[in-house]
């Protein structure tokens, strides 16, 4: 009987351990995922970079570039954020925590220290350069705004100057404050 115990107590412990094995395994897949994200972010954060020169210089064959760059990013960071969110459930369900979506915070406060230290540094990266990339992001559209803004103010000044026959002088010459305006604008 003796023995009988021992080999029941060995399969709990065999069992426990698998579980232990189970969660460690779960949160290096999670942590090999996030730290993949954060390194997207990076990517990101030096595309967005690029954008803002070529907005700044008006080069825009690369900012096309660039956009098309931006999206594989952000297909490949909702592939990865999907991972993630697969992962985060089954640890969830093997820690016992009872959320239907848990989220990163939860978990880590129910894993031991020495793993959730990882997973903490990893979560506060990605919190620091997503709040990097929204605010590159509105530097950028404001950017934009205004080099739209221009472009609508010179064609309006243009239309205005064309209607009132003010774009050449007699000799044929473009007007002086049609060549201001264009000098002003970048258009010349």
């Amino acid at each position: 009987m003796r023995a009988a115990r021992r080999t029941g107590r060995r399969r709990k412990m065999w069992k426990a351990v698998d579980m232990s094995v189970k969660t460690k395994k779960l949160v290096f897949e999670l942590r090999t995922v996030l730290t993949e994200q954060a390194t997207l972010m990076d990517d990101l954060l030096a595309i967005l970079a690029a954008e803002r020169q070529c907005l700044l210089t008006s080069r825009s064959d690369t900012l096309a570039s660039l956009n098309k760059q931006k999206e594989v990013l952000v297909l490949q960071h909702s592939y990865l954020d999907a991972a993630c969110h697969k992962i985060t459930e089954r640890l969830a369900a093997e820690i016992d925590l009872e959320q239907r979506s848990p989220n990163l915070s939860a978990l880590i406060e129910r894993l031991e220290p020495e793993t959730a230290a990882p997973l903490l540094e990893l979560q506060g990266r990605l919190r620091t350069q997503a709040a990097k990339v929204q605010e590159i992001s509105a530097g950028n559209r404001k950017l934009i705004e205004a080099a739209l803004a221009a472009i609508a103010g010179a064609a309006a000044a243009l239309e205005k100057a064309s209607r009132a026959g003010r774009i050449y002088t007699a000799n044929g010459a473009v007007s002086e404050e049609i060549s201001k305006m264009s000098l002003m604008y970048g258009i010349v």
